[in-house]
């Protein structure tokens, strides 16, 4: 028999763009979810086989979302009941996207030599997409021109890189500094896809263990998620949220690149593995994490509190770029009155980019309802 079964390991638009290209003949498609619905009862399944019976061929689709709302009883048997249907003629070929791992197995041992395997390939870091990182960093991101030259010296060799173990950096120090705008920067200029973004602080303790090890083969888990990311950056906010007795779920992820759970099996080959934290220093960082999850990250970056030039730098820039959001005459309020001033004056009340943009945006719209009621009582008292 020919090949007739691809299992396609990656997101669902690139998998969808290999079937429209193996497809050009237009089959008739068979949707995983229709056919659970088909062979609901022995009677229905009857009736579809008689209708297929003087047709051509059907190409069948197993898309990843749709293995979370069947029953896993069904999906052991699938494979068997595929392999006979496909040599009565009644579907040509198979494709399945992201398949669990025991479906899997089960598919590679029935279809044998008739079954292919793709992994999507990410793109790869290059000399002008740094330059791009630099570039864009300059222009989002104030008073962190360290933190830049290490993050570009940590991805540099991996233009040349033959390892295919993934880096793992931390971005640490405190909150609303640049930590998490320089993953997306990162990501914005290496890849296409959007970022790959889970932030721990959003789990609690029972729901974590589930997302991160698995559990019922239609629950939410982390592999899932990571096997159809877009890109090959991959970000995990607030790492520090995560409870001490999950760390060896990180293991294996952060040396080889593999990370398996109870279901799913993805590679994270060539990967960048961003963690971010509020940690002060390295040393807390090693007591917090402890030995063996902290010797696994490559490199550890410093992000240093907002000096007095930065912070004034921001309120500066976010004066700009929330001016233009107001209408013209409460614009011409605005630059006429002494804002900017009085916020470059207090600038070291301060803390960090996040209420900078709150202090600047409250600032203008206290201006602007005061110079309403003004108006407003002049036009009472006229």
């Amino acid at each position: 028999m020919r090949e007739v079964c691809t299992i396609f390991n990656g997101p669902s638009a690139a998998f969808q763009k290999i079937i429209d290209e193996e497809n050009k003949s237009r089959d008739t498609i068979l949707n995983l979810r229709d056919f659970v619905k088909i062979t609901d009862s022995q009677d229905s399944f009857n009736i579809w086989i008689e209708e297929r019976k003087n047709e051509e061929p059907c190409t069948f689709l197993g898309f990843g979302e749709s293995f979370s709302s069947i029953r896993e009883h069904f999906i052991d048997n699938l494979p068997e009941i595929l392999w006979n249907l496909i040599e009565l003629g009644y579907i040509n070929r198979c494709y399945f996207q992201n398949p669990p791992i025991n479906f899997k197995k089960e598919l590679k041992r029935k279809f044998n030599d008739n079954l292919s395997e793709i992994t999507y390939e990410y793109e790869l870091v290059t000399k002008e997409k740094l330059l791009n990182i630099y570039k864009e960093y300059k222009q989002e991101i104030v008073g962190q021109d360290q933190p830049l030259i290490e993050i570009l010296s940590t991805l540099y060799p991996l233009i040349n890189k033959a390892d295919e173990k993934p880096v793992i950096m931390m971005f640490f120090g405190p909150a609303g500094v640049g930590k998490t705008e320089s993953a997306k920067i990162i990501n914005n200029s290496l890849v296409r896809g959007e970022l790959f973004r889970q932030q721990f602080s959003m789990f609690q303790t029972g729901e974590f263990a589930s997302y991160l090890f698995g559990g019922s083969i239609d629950s939410p888990c982390l592999a899932k998620d990571l096997i159809k990311r877009e890109g090959n950056v991959i970000l995990f906010d607030e790492f520090n949220r995560c409870p001490p007795t999950f760390y060896s779920a990180f293991f294996q992820m952060f040396d080889e690149g593999i990370y398996v759970d109870k279901n799913f099996e993805v590679s994270l080959k060539n990967s960048i593995i961003i963690c971010t934290a509020n940690y002060e220093s390295r040393g807390e960082i090693l007591s917090a994490l402890g030995s063996p999850l902290f010797s696994r990250f490559d490199h550890f970056i410093s992000f240093n509190p907002l000096s007095r030039e930065a912070k004034e730098t921001l309120i500066r820039n976010k004066f700009s770029e929330i001016l233009k959001s107001w209408d013209a005459d409460d614009r011409n309020i605005l630059q006429k009155d002494e804002i900017l001033k009085n916020l470059i004056n207090h600038a070291d009340s301060f803390t960090n980019a996040r209420n900078i943009e709150k202090g600047v945006k409250g600032s203008m719209a206290r201006t602007l309802v005061l110079n309403m009621l003004e108006e407003y009582e002049k036009g009472i008292n006229v």
